[in-house]
């Protein structure tokens, strides 16, 4: 025989899910915002020709080089260019 429940926690039941619902759906958009506005920052750095890069970033260890030999810190060769 199958449980019965009120109509009173059946409904608090739905509600409950129906919160946890809209508290995912809130999360996702933030999320999603928050994406979007690190998206468009990097676009416009890339835009105006400014370096891209977590702030977090770490420093290379000790004695590591972090440019190619032969390679001028912080320049980038042009695409195409003849050697």
């Amino acid at each position: 025989m199958a449980q019965i429940e009120s109509k009173h926690d059946v409904r608090r039941k739905v509600r409950d899910a129906q919160a946890q619902v809209n508290r995912e759906r809130l999360k996702r958009e933030s999320d999603n915002r928050e994406d979007m506005v690190a998206f468009l920052v990097a676009e416009q750095k890339l835009s105006a020709g400014q370096p891209v890069g977590s702030r977090t970033a770490r420093a290379s260890p000790a004695g590591r080089r972090t440019t190619p030999r032969g390679a001028t810190p912080g320049r980038c060769p042009s695409v195409g260019a003849d050697a």
